[in-house]
């Protein structure tokens, strides 16, 4: 270790028989003083400011005037002029006007404070105020969650099926949307026209995902899929019946079928070169289906007073 100086901020040592000790010893008070809970204003000014006495400062990289050459530097405002203190890695300074804390380090010089991979904090406010139940808190235009290299997933984790885990859209703060798991394992989307009185527009059902519609549905668009008729004599088990299905609702001629192969339920045509034609013309057709052996048919033909009626 050096006589005169300390190891690490070069310090002035008091010397055996040294006369005016006063002066070493003030000198290393103002050097501390100046470095102990590091505060500065702004950051990474050029050129030297008005300042009082005690102010301190970082110089920026381009620093000029009494400045000069003194880039990442502590710059401490004394009676006389200016002292600088030239940091160490590791050194940690706050940012008084951004609120913001700062590192040096050798390469990077003055960079601001992030934590290690360990860091935990009860709360965190970013451009706003987090409290004890908005813990993490965002105020900006956009928030951004992207991927790593792969996928990404957004998880939201309740304790029991019995609370909620779910997503709340506000509007004033005032809520107007929910959807998630309330209560529950199932899915559900609620809404509410005031924050407080809430009703359930969709659930879906966790066990058995069929989703269940309480207060109704209203399309107004075309439904189409597997789920509806692929034709009007479409005899598909569970399917959406649509307009003109086997004759009914049919503004207009519906269907026309032969005699010999109409089995199905419902209300047809039949041509006149039907070979079953009773009346030697076409007509009309009701098909009432009992079971698979069991078929009536009530026949009307054409401008004609009469109707036969066969069955199976």
């Amino acid at each position: 270790m050096p006589d005169t100086v300390s190891a690490v901020l070069s310090l002035p040592y008091i010397q055996p028989n040294q006369a005016q000790k006063h002066v070493t010893h003030n000198t290393a008070l103002r050097v501390l003083d100046g470095i102990t809970q590091l505060a500065v204003i702004p950051r990474d000014l050029d050129s030297p400011p008005v300042a009082e006495v005690g102010a301190r400062y970082i110089v920026g990289a381009g620093a000029s005037g009494d400045w000069v050459g003194q880039a990442g530097a502590v710059a401490i405002r004394e009676e006389g002029g200016w002292s600088f203190v030239a940091p160490l890695p590791g050194w940690l300074a706050f940012f008084t006007g951004e609120g913001v804390a700062v590192v040096y380090d050798a390469m990077l010089g003055w960079d601001t404070l992030t934590g290690g991979p360990d860091l935990e904090a009860e709360t965190l406010g970013l451009n706003t105020s987090a409290d004890a139940s908005n813990r993490l808190a965002v105020a900006a235009g956009a928030t951004l969650l992207t991927h790593d290299g792969t996928g990404h997933q957004l998880k939201i984790n309740k304790a029991t099926d019995t609370d909620t885990a779910s997503l709340v859209f506000q509007s004033g703060f005032t809520g107007h949307a929910e959807m998630g798991l309330a209560g529950s394992a199932d899915f559900s989307v609620k809404v509410s026209a005031d924050g407080s009185t809430w009703a359930e527009a969709l659930r879906v059902d966790a066990a058995t995902a069929v989703p269940h519609i309480p207060q109704g549905l209203l399309v107004n668009g075309t439904i189409s899929g597997t789920a509806v008729q692929s034709g009007v004599h479409d005899t598909t088990a569970g399917r959406l019946m649509g307009t003109g299905a086997f004759g009914l609702g049919q503004s207009g001629p519906t269907s026309t079928v032969t005699l010999a192969t109409a089995m199905a339920s419902g209300f047809f045509n039949f041509p006149g070169t039907d070979p079953d034609s009773p009346g030697g013309t076409g007509g009309v057709v009701i098909v009432a289906r009992y079971s698979s052996q069991w078929i009536n048919q009530l026949v009307f033909a054409a401008n004609q007073t009469f109707m036969w009626l066969r069955w199976t």
